[in-house]
């Protein structure tokens, strides 16, 4: 038996961005409250002043400094390998760690969160240097460590049949919430907290009726404070050869993935609209759009000679 204790920490930084320098993320772009769907409360977004609109680019490639672009993994792995009765083996290991993102330099198409690595928002503004982007631009102090179990066993069990099981409980993946406003766009129609239209109090209010770009995508939710589910995932197997004048070798299997069949969501709809609801932070969220594996026979035979 082997008992091991790993750390992981790694860093990448000074990657190579490109900005509008024609544009100026502070005095170009004017505040402008909204009201924030899923909290109720009065939320500062930016728009881009008129005199700057269709102003010509002037691009610009560069590093970026480390106090705005970086991405830090850092990890904690407790394993154990050990050979157990009759050839069988038995590993096992838990892991905590966590991903965050850096992104503070709104560059061209710029995206907030996760643009270097895992963990992504998927925020994505068209217009340059826009200060939207850096909403939430720095996870830092936002994202928790989770844990991860993962479960692998092999045992002959009668007459040359040996069974297999793999057991994994993985953490959620972050979930974000983002808005694509336009001039046409109104509050939602459950949402309590949002004004109403004042010449039609049946329908609620334009967010913001003099936008100036085509589309803002702004992004709600803080990261950390929603989650996809859990992945528990059971998979067992049961194989055995069948050896034929000594060189000749037949291996049949059966395998059975996702044995619970688990339904958990793996990739859902990150804008709001009417595929999110409630509009309340932690709620269900966004339209799944891609959940686990249901559970899945696999026969195979091989043959070796």
């Amino acid at each position: 038996m082997s008992l091991s204790f790993n750390w992981f920490h790694r860093t990448n930084h000074d990657a190579s961005v490109i900005v509008n320098r024609a544009v100026d993320p502070v005095n170009d772009w004017s505040p402008l409250t909204i009201t924030d769907p899923l909290t109720g409360s009065a939320t500062t977004i930016y728009n881009l002043n008129k005199n700057a609109f269709g102003r010509p680019t002037d691009f610009y490639q560069t590093n970026d400094s480390e106090s705005k672009r970086k991405n830090i993994y850092t990890g904690y792995e407790v394993s154990f390998v050990g050979r157990m009765p009759h050839r069988g083996t038995l590993i096992a290991a838990y892991t905590i760690d966590r991903v965050t993102d850096v992104t503070c330099s709104a560059p061209i198409g710029s995206s907030n969160i996760g643009l270097l690595l895992i963990d992504g928002n998927n925020v994505t503004n068209t217009s340059l240097n826009d200060p939207n982007s850096l909403r939430y631009c720095d996870e830092r102090g936002l994202i928790p460590f989770r844990g991860e179990v993962k479960i692998i066993g092999n045992m002959p069990i009668w007459k040359g049949f040996e069974a297999s099981v793999v057991y994994q409980n993985a953490p959620e993946f972050l979930r974000y919430v983002n808005w694509d406003i336009t001039k046409a766009t109104r509050y939602p129609a459950d949402c309590s907290a949002c004004p109403n239209d004042a010449a039609n109090p049946a329908l609620k209010a334009l967010v913001a009726s003099g936008l100036t770009n085509t589309t803002e995508r702004v992004a709600l939710s803080i990261p950390g404070s929603r989650y996809n589910d859990r992945l528990n995932q059971l998979d067992i197997g049961i194989r055995r050869n069948f050896v034929f004048r000594e060189k000749y070798r037949l291996q049949a299997q059966a395998e059975v993935f996702n044995v619970t069949n688990s339904n958990a969501v793996l990739v859902q709809n990150q804008t709001l609209g009417n595929s999110i609801a409630p509009f309340v932070p932690g709620g269900p969220g966004g339209k799944p759009t891609q959940i686990l594996q249901a559970r899945l026979l696999r026969l195979a035979v091989q043959f070796h000679f």
